[in-house]
């Protein structure tokens, strides 16, 4: 199986599909084409589970596999964070055992995280690599089961990407247009895809998106505003780092603040790998994928933090995006508690 960033996404057609990768807004619509593609019948729905496995058990998702469907559509379980329920040996033999024993009426979809890194020179999977034992059961499953792999788009392959992305949603957009839009942005599909909604509406899809459009309507400041919120928290200046979300707030919707903040952060735990094991900025830029300007910023930002300190931060936004999906804390007051308690930390 390749592991290179020139894989195709795939679609995913067997009883077992396990789609794991970077690229969370492809992911999300290939499941919902595998939705999309059942029997349309008032059963649907019952038919269906949805389980996240950092809160299930394999108890409980065994009680989901082999419970009989109703009427004839067959049972669909889908599972986010999937490896969360095989963390020992012991775990993982005995969902494999679940997935060798799986009824033919349910089809099951697993979904991991996933992101790509250099290993000794050679780029592979950090999560399903090659040698992953999942990677190597679904080896010999034959048809029955598949693994589709989810890369983002290179920073180079954006602007193409954009342009399919309003022809998805209806739109068009110029060239020059998609080229800027991916130069603000990068290649963060899932917040480039909200904006390019955005720009649509704004057009009332009746002409071309132009780049005066991304200009006004996608703050091509908006990165960065948070490169200098992230210099704020570094320094412990609460009130600069406030004022900052405050700004960055008013020019985006909070959940686009908010993805951007952890794109961010991503990076910048990637950036520290890269210069704890004697990387230079150029190294960071091959490594993600982004043009030298930004490459250098993130390598100058990576080393005001240790790399203990970005895996906390990381955790914690990772907290917060659970609380603000399910309800428990409101956007802006998620990123305003972060904000604060990042300064705090430092």
């Amino acid at each position: 199986m390749s592991t290179t960033s020139e894989q195709e996404k795939k679609e995913c057609n067997a009883q077992i599909c396990i789609l794991h990768g970077e690229d969370e807004l492809s992911i999300q619509r290939e499941v919902q084409r595998r939705l999309n593609e059942r029997p349309k019948d008032s059963l649907a729905e019952l038919n269906l589970t949805r389980l996240d496995g950092r809160q299930a058990n394999l108890a409980e998702l065994a009680n989901h596999l082999n419970t009989l469907p109703f009427g004839e559509s067959g049972r669909l379980v889908v599972v986010n964070h999937a490896l969360e329920l095989a963390k020992s040996d012991a775990a993982r033999g005995e969902l494999l055992k679940l997935l060798e024993n799986l009824p033919e009426s349910t089809s099951v979809i697993f979904i991991i995280p996933d992101e790509m890194k250099y290993f000794k020179g050679k780029k592979g999977w950090v999560n399903l690599g090659e040698e992953h034992w999942m990677t190597k059961w679904v080896t010999g499953q034959g048809k029955r089961a598949q693994i589709s792999p989810f890369p983002l788009p290179t920073i180079h392959e954006m602007p193409k990407w954009v342009q399919e992305e309003a022809e998805f949603q209806g739109g068009k957009i110029e060239q020059k247009a998609a080229i800027e839009l991916a130069n603000a942005l990068g290649n963060d599909t899932m917040l480039v895809s909200q904006e390019i909604g955005k720009l649509i509406t704004y057009t009332k899809g009746e002409r071309a998106i132009n780049s005066e459009d991304v200009r006004l309507l996608c703050s091509p400041v908006a990165r960065e505003d948070i490169f200098a919120l992230t210099d704020a928290i570094a320094s412990g200046d609460a009130r600069t780092a406030l004022r900052l979300l405050d700004i960055s707030l008013q020019n985006q919707p909070e959940v686009s603040v908010f993805a951007m903040i952890v794109r961010h952060f991503r990076q910048l735990l990637i950036a520290a790998e890269v210069i704890s094991e004697g990387g230079s900025s150029e190294k960071v830029r091959n490594e993600l994928r982004t043009f030298d300007f930004v490459a250098e910023k993130l390598a100058r930002q990576a080393r005001r933090f240790t790399l203990e300190q970005l895996e906390q931060i990381f955790q914690r936004l990772d907290r917060l995006d659970e609380e603000m999906k399910d309800g428990r804390t409101p956007p802006d007051l998620a990123l305003q508690l972060f904000v604060a308690e990042m300064v705090r930390v430092r």
